[in-house]
Order: C-alpha cells, then structure tokens, then sequence
C-alpha cells in the first residue's frame, strides 16, 4: 500500500543537526551532534538539485540517503523506499541511478567533499541564536 506523503510539525529532539544544502548539488548534507555534543556524522540527502524559489529552496527528495560516519565508514540508507518511489512513478530509475552516482563521487573523493561542502563538524551556533518561526504558508 502506497500512502500520499505529508508534512507535519515537530519538535527537534536529540543533539544538534547542521542542514548544509548547496544550490546546484543532487544533495543536502546534515551534521549531526549527538547528546554529549561529539560530532555524530553526517547524512547525506539525495535529491533534485535545490532551486531558489523566492526566500526558499525548491528540490524533491530522490529518498536514496547515505549515513558516513565521523571515520569516513559509510551505509546506504533507505533503498526500498526509493525502489517503492519508482515503482509508484514518483521517480524515475534515471533519479535513483544520479542520487547513487553522486553518493559513489562522494565516498570515492571524501576528503574533496568535505572541502565542497564545508567540514562544519568544529561548528557550534552562536548562543544568541534563536529557531525561526515557519511561514504561515510554509506546507504549500
């Protein structure tokens, strides 16, 4: 059974996530921290290269992830669910097969992606900053 994909609000729970999204990459990269505030990894969303839309980022999540961990080991993540988006037509096997291309670019020239992307895993948010508020049309 396929269900229609929603959004909804939550509240972030566990250590600190950094959302890295480059304009023009099939990607966006979130460094995660976890409880104790030691860099945890990062997570790599597969994607339509992001569009600026306004004040925002258009893109549609290809679902392929990739999980490397802070010792550069690394996992795919959540290939059933891009099969099932293929399957519904949500995707094209030509999304999944880029997505998984540009995850082998990554691992096979991690220290160049790192530098790409920013090696954000010293980075700690100033005190004085603040989550914004969403806006009111922000599930549009």
């Amino acid at each position: 059974m396929i269900r229609e994909l929603t959004t909804a609000r939550r509240t972030w729970e566990g250590g600190g996530v950094l959302r890295v999204i480059l304009v023009g990459q099939p990607f966006q990269v979130l460094h995660f921290w976890g409880d104790s505030g030691d860099f945890a990894g990062w997570y790599v969303n597969f994607e339509q290269p992001a569009v600026r839309m306004g004040n925002r980022l258009d893109t549609v999540d290809w679902h392929l992830d990739l999980w490397i961990e802070p010792d550069g080991s690394a996992r795919w993540k959540d290939e059933d669910e891009a099969d099932a988006a293929v399957a519904a037509g949500h995707l094209t096997p030509e999304d999944v097969a880029t997505a998984r291309a540009a995850g082998v670019a990554i691992l096979a020239d991690f220290d160049s992606f790192l530098l790409e992307d920013g090696d954000w895993r010293s980075f700690a948010p100033p005190p004085d900053w603040s989550a914004q508020d969403l806006p009111d049309d922000w599930a549009s």
